[in-house]
């Protein structure tokens, strides 16, 4: 197999197939990963070295087929901030499934929040919830921007894939915003059906640098 380095600005990033950790400005910070619990938290994840973290999510499932949530907290974990949320989705169903209904952009109006303290959800379907068969997975990213910020509300976007009960697949999109200038130092992911529904799944965390 040929291999060649990369060079960009007169720096070697790239040499013999291996990468620096910060190619990209992205680096690699922390991963958590649930078998069968209520939640996967990150408690302190954060410090003033990044003004962007990213969450991969690596097939996320509520074991009860439910959709999956997060939630914010500025006291590691006593309570959760107030958020304004705005998702909205697009679905298919497989040949033979039920029918999804309109496959074009849909706002998922039972999802959102107003002013709340409420989850934000992540698996944003209009119509049923996650397939409950085992090889039924939510997948997909998250963004915060300055968590530690002391002086802004944080915003918070992101986009995934479920596979849905119909069955079919459902392209979601979340975003939102924390009423709040305190600092975030702790995330939950969640089943959307609360505490008492347990997940399975892999979170990576990663700085963004710039």
């Amino acid at each position: 197999r040929f291999k060649m380095p990369f060079i960009s600005n007169g720096t070697t990033i790239l040499n013999n197939g291996a990468f620096e950790a910060s190619l990209g400005n992205l680096v690699f910070l922390s991963e958590q990963t649930g078998t069968n619990t209520s939640s996967i938290n990150f408690s302190n994840p954060f410090s003033s070295t990044y003004l962007i973290y990213y969450f991969q999510i690596i097939y996320l499932r509520s074991v009860n087929g439910q959709n999956v949530r997060v939630n914010f907290s500025t006291d590691s974990g006593s309570s959760w901030t107030t958020k304004t949320t705005a998702p909205f989705s697009l679905q298919t169903a497989e040949p033979g499934g039920e029918a999804p209904g309109t496959r074009g952009p849909q706002y998922s109006s039972g999802y959102d929040q107003a002013n709340s303290t409420g989850d934000a959800i992540l698996g944003t379907i209009n119509k049923g919830g996650l397939d409950t068969g085992s090889d039924s997975r939510f997948s997909g990213d998250l963004y915060l921007f300055e968590p530690t910020s002391t002086t802004y509300h944080k915003q918070f976007m992101g986009r995934g894939n479920s596979y849905a009960e119909y069955p079919g697949s459902t392209d979601c999109y979340y975003n939102g915003y924390v009423h709040d200038s305190s600092a975030i130092n702790y995330v939950r992911f969640l089943s959307y059906a609360g505490t008492g529904t347990n997940i399975d799944g892999h979170i990576k965390l990663y700085g963004i640098k710039g």
